[in-house]
């Protein structure tokens, strides 16, 4: 059981570090016997997207020059369903929008972007077509039955 915590490889640092004398030694961004966490510092708790009795999930963002203005992509669940609900008929993609000088946010819920179902998005800018572009899975056609019963934010 005294070698389970050595290394034998840079496999076994998860590739995130080097295996020095059967240690691994890791990357700044790794951390633990090998290398397996995320070495981070937690955020504060107000940026992003947060609404009151909705559950979200991730977002893309892209600045606009032009408005001046950060727009982000997020996953919301409809009818303040939990994120459980997610990855069926309850998702939805919305557009936030926060300041320019705040990139990390708050953003603030400003419409819906791609109506049920819809997720995973991610907003890229095609400067040959000055075009906004969002990527994302599920055809938005509101044509699958809702989740329905579901009480601030949980199913």
């Amino acid at each position: 059981i005294d070698d389970f915590y050595k290394c034998q490889s840079d496999l076994d640092c998860e590739l995130n570090g080097k295996c020095e004398n059967q240690q691994c030694k890791c990357k700044p961004a790794w951390t633990g016997d090998f290398c397996q966490y995320i070495n981070y510092k937690p955020g504060p708790k107000n940026l992003g997207y947060q609404r009151a009795n909705y559950s979200q999930w991730g977002s893309s963002s892209i600045f606009d020059s032009k408005a001046n203005k950060w727009y982000g992509f997020a996953v919301e669940m409809v009818n303040e369903c939990g994120i459980n609900a997610c990855c069926g008929p309850n998702s939805e993609i919305v557009r936030t929008v926060s300041d320019a000088d705040k990139p990390g946010g708050p953003y603030t819920r400003d419409s819906v972007a791609v109506p049920y179902f819809a997720h995973e998005p991610m907003v890229a800018y095609s400067a040959k077509d000055d075009l906004y572009l969002l990527y994302h899975w599920g055809n938005g056609d509101k044509s699958e039955q809702l989740v329905t019963g579901c009480v601030d934010g949980y199913t």
